[in-house]
Parts: structure tokens; C-alpha cells; sequence
């Protein structure tokens, strides 16, 4: 608001005594989004310090907006990073792994005016060169978004039954075809079909259950 309060009085030392009242409008938005989104980033989760190369964020009580924006946020700040100080001889990687992915890179904002997904298309095309990596996680791949999902390289699917989702997968994912996507139907409990560069030939892979290993504590973001 202190930029927007610079503006007025620029305009207003030019003679522009309306301003305040033309900008009523734009003025009343932009404290909403400010009162809105001022408390989301006031404190950075601190890293669990058993488990100092992974941090959680807990976004549960974030609505699909603030997911996009806060998940944007972030990216957008360490890819910019990676990609300005990136060093041959201490290359770091980054690997974000989305929860609930199809709630916020959703299908439905591939058509926005705003271009939210554009970052994230960006990353799935070219993000690799700089050692920064989407994980997508999703139990609606039909709300996904189509551009995001295909330039993804490789794929763990479990059992999925709903026709739209294995349609939609069939037309998005280059890696798989008819017969195959029938197997997905019918796969057990804790068993993952692999496709992708990674795997020259698809393969199933029983998923283990490590119930001896530490559960590392989750750091929340604070919002009201």
C-alpha cells in the first residue's frame, strides 16, 4: 500500500486531485488481497532438525488460491535461485513434492488470463537443467493440468478405476498405451505401475510399507 499511496500523491502533485476517487475501486482490491495474504508468509517453517535436507509444510487449512499462490511463491523464489547461482563444482537439487496437486495445478487454470500455471509448465519443461524437480501427486490426474502432466518424465500409478481419469491419462502420458492403462485398473493393494525415461520397459513395483522409520515433525503455516 505504501507504493500504491506514492502513486496517488505523484499523480495529485500533478494536478490530479481525482485520483483517489477514480482508483476507489483498485484501491479497495488491493487491501483485500494484502489482508488476505499478510500473514501467510510472516515465519518460514523451521527445517526438522532430524531430518535437515527435507522440510513439510502443512497447508492443510489453505484454500485452492492461497495452495497456488504459496506453492508459487516458493518455487518461484528457489528456481530463481538455482538458475542465478548455479555452480559446477556445488550443484544443489531440488525436489518439491505436491500433495493434492490437482486442487491448485489444475486443468481448469490452463486457460486463465492470469497465466498462474506458467511457472509450473516452465519447471516441468526446463527446470531439470537447473536441478530443480516436480513431484506431482494426484488422485484426480483428470484435473490436472494436461501441459504440467505430460512434460513429466516419468510416472508411478497405482490402482485407478474411474474412466475419465484413465482416458485423460491415456491422451496426456506418452509413455502408455490402451492395453496397459487396462492393468492399472486391476492392480493390487501397494502395487505402482512405472513408466517413463527411467524405465525402459514398464514395470510394476510392490511399494513397502516401513513402519520402523521416524516420522519427522510437520512445521505449519500460519493463517487467519
Amino acid at each position: 500500500m505504501n507504493a500504491l499511496d506514492y502513486a496517488f500523491l505523484l499523480e495529485e502533485s500533478k494536478g490530479n486531485s481525482q485520483i483517489r476517487s477514480y482508483c476507489g475501486t483498485l484501491e479497495t482490491r488491493i487491501k483485500t488481497i494484502e489482508q488476505r495474504y499478510s500473514t501467510l508468509l510472516t515465519s518460514v517453517p523451521q527445517k526438522d532438525k532430524g531430518y535437515n535436507q527435507l522440510t513439510i509444510y502443512d497447508v492443510a487449512k489453505l484454500d485452492d488460491d492461497l495452495l497456488l499462490f504459496f506453492s508459487s511463491y516458493l518455487l518461484k523464489n528457489i528456481f530463481a535461485n538455482c538458475r542465478n547461482s548455479r555452480k559446477l563444482d556445488k550443484e544443489e537439487v531440488h525436489v518439491f513434492v505436491f500433495e493434492e496437486a490437482h486442487r491448485y495445478i489444475s486443468k481448469e487454470k490452463e486457460s486463465s488470463a492470469f497465466h498462474e500455471l506458467e511457472l509450473f509448465k516452465k519447471i516441468a519443461r526446463e527446470g531439470r537443467k537447473f536441478g530443480t524437480f516436480l513431484f506431482l501427486s494426484s488422485q484426480r490426474p483428470s484435473e490436472l493440468s494436461s501441459t504440467v502432466l505430460s512434460q513429466c518424465n516419468n510416472y508411478l500409478i497405482h490402482r485407478i478405476k474411474n474412466n475419465l481419469d484413465l482416458e485423460y491419462m491415456l491422451k496426456t502420458i506418452p509413455y502408455i498405451d490402451s492395453n496397459q492403462l487396462k492393468r492399472v485398473s486391476y492392480l493390487p493393494t501397494g502395487r505402482t505401475f512405472a513408466v517413463g525415461e527411467l524405465f525402459p520397459i514398464p514395470i510394476e513395483i510392490q511399494v513397502v510399507d516401513r513402519k520402523d522409520d521416524k516420522v519427522s515433525t510437520t512445521p505449519s503455516i500460519k493463517y487467519n
